[in-house]
């Protein structure tokens, strides 16, 4: 009876390019840009606004074996987050990586990225 290891039974991962890592927490941020566009055609004393560009940001905590490389900062590539039944999927980057220790073998690390362009967002 062989050995299973965790990173292949859980439902919550990060996916960098083809390789996935265990996912224990997320914190996923979208934020559109906010544009003012009031000019003299504009009634009241309001302000009007326009819906700019998203920015899409998220910090990631995974774990994988200490025998694995770390990923890679600045290098754009597949991404993908499975998180409590849901998925985001797109390109992006890793600019910040935080690593707090081990745990029987296994790396655990904080990454922080953002998407390129659009996420396609789904249930999983």
């Amino acid at each position: 009876m062989g050995s299973k290891s965790i990173f292949s039974t859980v439902s919550s991962s990060f996916k960098y390019a083809a390789t996935s890592y265990y996912l224990t927490d997320l914190t996923y941020n979208e934020n559109y840009d906010k544009i003012e566009v009031t000019d003299t055609s504009t009634t009241g004393d309001g302000k009007e606004y326009k819906t700019g560009r998203a920015e899409r940001s998220f910090t990631v905590d995974i774990m994988y074996d200490s025998s694995s490389v770390d990923i890679p900062l600045n290098t754009p590539a597949g991404l993908q987050i499975f998180f409590e039944g849901k998925a985001y999927r797109g390109t992006g980057s890793l600019y910040t990586k935080t690593i707090t220790g081990t745990l029987d073998s296994a790396i655990k690390a904080s990454y922080e990225g953002s998407f390129n362009g659009a996420v396609t967002a789904s249930l999983t």
